[in-house]
C-alpha cells in the first residue's frame, strides 16, 4: 500500500480589529495656578511619561488635551500613572557621567512609591531613579563604562543607599545585590517603609501587568450523508479496464459519496494578554484536531470501476490576535490510499 501526504494550507489572512476604544477614568491634575481639577483622564497606559494628556471635566463635556508642561501634578486614580514636576537639586548625570540637565531644571518624574522617602522614575534614554528625602530630591547613581573587553559598571547608588537608606534589619547584602531597576528598588524602598513602621503606596504594583486565559474545548460535529458528482480530466492515466482492453480517456465523470458520521474534535484556546495599552493587545492561538474518513471515488463508466478512500484529517487551526491582527492559519492532511 502506497501512502502520499499532501500538506495544503488551506487560507491565511488578516483582519484589522477595532481600534483601541478611548478609555477614561477619574483622576486630577494641579495647574500651575496651584489649582486641583477632578476630571476624567484618557488613559493611554504611556509606556514613558507623557507629554501632553486628553481630559474631561465630565462624561459629556468636550474633551481638551494640554501639556504636561503646563501642570505640576498628574493623576489617574487605581492606577500607576502618578507623576509629579520637581526641581533637581543637583545636575542629572547620565550612565558616562555627563550632565544632560543642570541644576535647578524642572522635570516631570513618574511616581513609584510614596512614603517619608518617596521614589520617583525618570527617562530620557536610559532609566533614572531618584528618592525625595526632606523635601531634597536626590538622584540615585549608576554609571557605565566599557573596556576593550568588558562593560565596568559603577553602582554608586547602593552606596548612598546604605549610608542615607539605613535599617536594621539590612546587612550589606541588601544592598549589595540591589539591581538598579524599577523592580528591586520599589521593594527595596517598600522594606524600608515596612522596618520603618511607615506607611508606603506602592503605585508600580498597579500597572499593566501580563494575564493568561486558557479553554479547552472537546465536541463532536454530524456529517449528514452527501452525493456530489463531477467531471475529472485526466493527464498521462489510462486505467486498464476488467475485460483486458485498453480505454484512453481524456475526461470522467465521477461521483463522490459521504456517509453519516460523527466528527471527534479536540482542541485548546490559549490567549496571552500583553502588559501594553491595558491589555488590550494579546496573541491568541487555537489549535485543533478533527478527523474525517470515509470518502469514495467511483468512476461511473461501465468499463472500470474502482473505489478510493481518502482520510482527510483536519490538523492544528490556528488563529492568532496579534497586535491588533486576526491571522487565521489552517491546515489540512491527507492521506491517499490507492
Amino acid at each position: 500500500m502506497k501512502n502520499r501526504l499532501y500538506f495544503t494550507i488551506l487560507s491565511l489572512f488578516i483582519v484589522a480589529t477595532a481600534t483601541a476604544q478611548l478609555n477614561y477614568q477619574k483622576g486630577y491634575f494641579i495647574d500651575t495656578n496651584k489649582e486641583k481639577i477632578e476630571c476624567l483622564i484618557n488613559n493611554k497606559d504611556w509606556p514613558k511619561i507623557p507629554k501632553s494628556f486628553t481630559y474631561k471635566v465630565s462624561e459629556n463635556s468636550k474633551a481638551q488635551t494640554i501639556s504636561t508642561a503646563g501642570i505640576s501634578e498628574l493623576k489617574i486614580y487605581e492606577t500607576d500613572h502618578f507623576y509629579k514636576r520637581l526641581v533637581l537639586k543637583d545636575a542629572l548625570v547620565n550612565r558616562k557621567s555627563q550632565v544632560i540637565k543642570p541644576k535647578g531644571t524642572v522635570v516631570f518624574l513618574k511616581v513609584l512609591l510614596e512614603s517619608d522617602k518617596t521614589l520617583y522614575f525618570f527617562k530620557e534614554k536610559s532609566d533614572f531613579f531618584f528618592y525625595e528625602d526632606n523635601n531634597d530630591l536626590i538622584q540615585l547613581k549608576y554609571s557605565e563604562r566599557k573596556t576593550l573587553d568588558k562593560k565596568l559598571k559603577g553602582r554608586e547608588y547602593q552606596k548612598q543607599l546604605h549610608e542615607n537608606v539605613v535599617c536594621q534589619s539590612f546587612d550589606i547584602r541588601r544592598y549589595s545585590l540591589l539591581k538598579y531597576n524599577e523592580k528591586d528598588l520599589v521593594n527595596f524602598f517598600e522594606e524600608y517603609s515596612e522596618c520603618m513602621g511607615l506607611v508606603a503606596t506602592n503605585y508600580y504594583s498597579q500597572k499593566t501587568k501580563f494575564k493568561f486565559d486558557f479553554k479547552l474545548n472537546l465536541g463532536t460535529n454530524f456529517t449528514p450523508s452527501l452525493n456530489t458528482k463531477y467531471d475529472l480530466e485526466l493527464v498521462g492515466f489510462s486505467p486498464v479496464p476488467s475485460n483486458g482492453s485498453e480505454v484512453n480517456y481524456t475526461y470522467l465523470n465521477i461521483e463522490k459519496s459521504f456517509k453519516n458520521q460523527l466528527n471527534y474534535f479536540l482542541g485548546i484556546e490559549a490567549e496571552l494578554f500583553l502588559p501594553i495599552k491595558l491589555n488590550k493587545w494579546s496573541l491568541y492561538i487555537a489549535p485543533n484536531y478533527q478527523y474525517f474518513s470515509e470518502v469514495n471515488y467511483v468512476f461511473s463508466d461501465p468499463n472500470i470501476s474502482f473505489t478510493r478512500e481518502t482520510q482527510i484529517s483536519n490538523l492544528f487551526r490556528y488563529n492568532y490576535h496579534l497586535l491588533r491582527f486576526h491571522w487565521v492559519l489552517g491546515a489540512i492532511l491527507q492521506s491517499m490510499r490507492n
